[in-house]
């Protein structure tokens, strides 16, 4: 099941690393000038995806949970001298597979002000507005778990002499420690996990209002303010293409937070949060694809067979006066 595993994560790498080439291509050669403000976003997904992608092969992540401890493996390609660096790679590799819970929230909101509300943040509000929003959800996170589950000499120490690694995972894995807990740390590593959990559901609920907002109010602005069909297509497509990434990633998380908190470990939830935690990088850049494509066949019927009426509300003003 191990090996089995390893190569999932080479045929992962190879299929995200194509995947992305073909959304970059769709992006730079499949969108329209009237979708500016999308294609914005589709960049900034296809790089977090290349980040997720590229930190996930040379992380090559596994978490396990035994005993209510959580131990946290690596096996980078690149073998370095402690496991102080695959410790930060683990970390980066964490940052950008939670990220989209993080940032979602952000670009909708980025989106709604935009576009809806017909106001443009300017680059350095924006940035501000992403350092904020990273600082406050990853930063935190990220300092917590240098507290809990850094791997320093006396965690290693503890768990080489008095921890039992009679679970299948950590008896045939043999990957360096890029994180493990010891007893003294468990309350830390219980609030880490906590405030983890918190900042995700957090942000599935601003995430799904701001869709709400943009789906119910999109806007163009052009001579005044109207409605017009082709941007509701670009504010449905959105909705799936932010949907499907979360909802995928979403189980890996319950099922980590369910065996640590509750206790309810096993073997087979170990290797089905680990496959799942593997896969995140294949989910972006295909869906991404298809909706740019629905988009553009969308655009079609509607300019092949029907035609899009304008209506103002100065116009309409007028002819009722």
């Amino acid at each position: 099941m191990v090996d089995a595993l390893s190569t999932v994560e080479y045929v992962v790498f190879i299929a995200a690393i194509i995947g992305n080439s073909i959304f970059f291509l769709f992006i730079r050669y499949k969108t329209d000038p009237i979708m500016d403000v999308y294609r914005i976003l589709l960049y900034y997904n296809l790089f977090s995806d290349v980040c997720l992608t590229v930190f996930s092969f040379f992380c090559k992540p596994m978490i396990v949970i035994y005993d209510s401890h959580a131990y946290f493996l690596g096996n980078s390609p690149i073998q370095y001298e402690t496991s102080h660096f695959h410790f930060i790679m683990f970390l980066l590799y964490i940052f950008c597979f939670y990220q989209p819970f993080v940032v979602c929230p952000m670009t909708y909101y980025f989106r709604y002000l935009a576009v809806c509300e017909a106001r443009i943040l300017s680059t350095a509000h924006f940035l501000l507005l992403a350092l904020f929003w990273t600082i406050v959800a990853v930063g935190s996170d990220c300092f917590s778990a240098y507290l809990s589950v850094y791997p320093t000499e006396e965690r290693l120490t503890e768990f080489h002499e008095h921890v039992s690694a009679n679970t299948t995972l950590l008896r045939a894995i043999e990957r360096p420690f890029a994180g493990l807990s010891a007893d003294k740390d468990l309350r830390m590593l219980t609030f880490t996990l906590t405030v983890g959990f918190v900042i995700v559901s957090a942000s599935y609920i601003l995430t799904f209002t701001f869709m709400h907002l943009v789906t119910s109010s999109f806007r163009v602005r052009n001579r005044g303010t109207k409605w017009h069909d082709i941007n509701k297509q670009i504010a449905r497509v959105m909705l799936v293409q932010a949907s499907v990434p979360m909802l995928l990633m979403a189980p890996g998380y319950m099922l980590l937070f369910q065996m640590y908190t509750m206790g309810a470990e096993s073997d087979f939830k170990q290797y089905l949060m680990n496959i799942l935690m593997t896969m995140a990088p294949l989910v972006n850049p295909y869906v991404g694809v298809l909706m740019v494509k629905a988009y553009r066949d969308q655009i079609k019927s509607w300019f092949t067979g029907t035609t899009v009426t304008e209506v103002f509300p100065e116009e309409r003003t007028a002819s009722n006066a």
